[in-house]
């Protein structure tokens, strides 16, 4: 950073001008070095001024956001990309690239460079490159992307001895690949895979062998992909004795991993998740009715009613809403439900409640919670009739 500051001086530049340049300067990099707001910067000057009285620079010091942002990206911004790409135009560098999970109309496919400097192998950032339109993420828009960037810079392709990408077909594919066009601008460029994804997978494979259960995926479930809940929890239930075994295994200190290994602990977990197998597809067979591309509007009233009686036999008694109307029906009342034995939560979730409690992992006062936690489930779930 004094290399740029020292290369920005005047010869009629007076001492103290200098120094606050220097200052300011100093002052706006470290904002980015913390990823402090630019905002904050608004408050500076006042603040050096009142807090430093004596010093001639803090005086003179005055560089509010405006400022700041075009010391960055108008001074800082362009020196360092200079001495970066001098760089990487004569001395060997690797590539790595990766892009956004979002599914819009357009990814953002960072791409870093690893050099060697009087500090080591570092690592920085090129260029932020963006691909767009229906060809949006595809082995061809990435990699003219990339040669854009090279290119447009006259950074010579023979000088790039490694890229590093994860293991998706479209990076390292036989052909029609990020990796096989690569490949023809330079054979000599050794391309590297993710190996945590690797290790990953098959630390997860290892588990499920052990376990004797077949290897698959985890799948995420998004509060906006409103069928996505169903199918995670399936899946789950799948690799169950696998992940259970992995999550025990593990002694990850983060969070989210003893959050898991807490779940997984829990013998309780075993039996919530196909209580919610046994309920989830009545909601998901509802949530597909709004999801149609035809009106159906004509339909609405008499699913709507389909839906309530179907929730409605799972914990009341057939006489309670039968012979009457869905409107009258009074939820509450112990003579209308069904006892907590015949609950309609499939016999997996009662087979497994019994299995537990007659091993001892779970308690008969546990027993009693979890027909009680799933009966209030129940009685919440139903809309009221129209």
């Amino acid at each position: 950073m004094d290399m740029f500051i020292q290369g920005t001086q005047s010869t009629e530049m007076g001492q103290l001008e200098t120094q606050t340049r220097r200052a300011e300067v100093k002052v706006a990099m470290t904002m980015v070095q913390h990823n402090i707001p630019l905002a904050f910067s608004d408050h500076l000057s006042p603040l050096f001024k009142e807090c430093f009285p004596d010093s001639k620079i803090a005086q003179k010091y005055s560089s509010a956001r405006t400022k700041t942002t075009a010391i960055i990206n108008k001074c800082v911004a362009p020196y360092l990309m200079d001495e970066l790409v001098k760089n990487l135009c004569d001395q060997p560098f690797s590539l790595a690239t990766d892009g956004s999970n979002d599914t819009g109309r357009e990814k953002l496919n960072p791409l870093t460079v690893k050099i060697w400097s009087s500090q080591g192998v570092i690592q920085r950032f090129l260029d932020m490159g963006l691909t767009s339109g229906t060809s949006c993420g595809t082995a061809e828009a990435i990699f003219n992307k990339m040669k854009e960037v090279l290119e447009g810079h006259s950074i010579p392709w023979a000088n790039c001895v490694a890229l590093a990408v994860d293991n998706a077909s479209v990076n390292l594919g036989a052909r029609n690949s990020i990796k096989s066009r690569v490949l023809d601008q330079n054979p000599s460029i050794y391309v590297l895979g993710c190996p945590c994804h690797i290790v990953h997978n098959n630390a997860h494979a290892e588990f499920c062998v052990f376990c004797d259960t077949t290897y698959m995926e985890v799948l995420q479930h998004f509060s906006i992909r409103w069928l996505s809940l169903d199918l995670a929890v399936n899946r789950i239930l799948r690799v169950y004795k696998a992940l259970t075994s992995c999550f025990r295994s593990t002694d990850e200190k983060q969070a989210r991993c003893l959050r898991l290994r807490a779940l997984f602990e829990d013998p309780l977990t075993e039996v919530h998740l196909p209580f919610y197998q046994a309920l989830l597809p009545t909601f998901c067979q509802f949530n597909l009715l709004f999801q149609r591309q035809h009106p159906c509007i004509y339909l609405l009233h008499g699913q709507v009613r389909a839906f309530i009686r179907k929730l409605m036999s799972k914990f009341l008694k057939p006489s309670a809403f039968r012979t009457t109307s869905l409107e009258s029906v009074d939820l509450q009342d112990q003579e209308n439900q069904l006892p907590d034995t015949q609950l309609g939560i499939r016999l997996t979730t009662k087979s497994t409640l019994i299995r537990l409690h007659e091993a001892g992992d779970i308690p008969s006062g546990d027993v009693t919670k979890f027909y009680k936690a799933a009966r209030g489930f129940l009685l919440r779930s139903p809309p009221r009739a129209t």
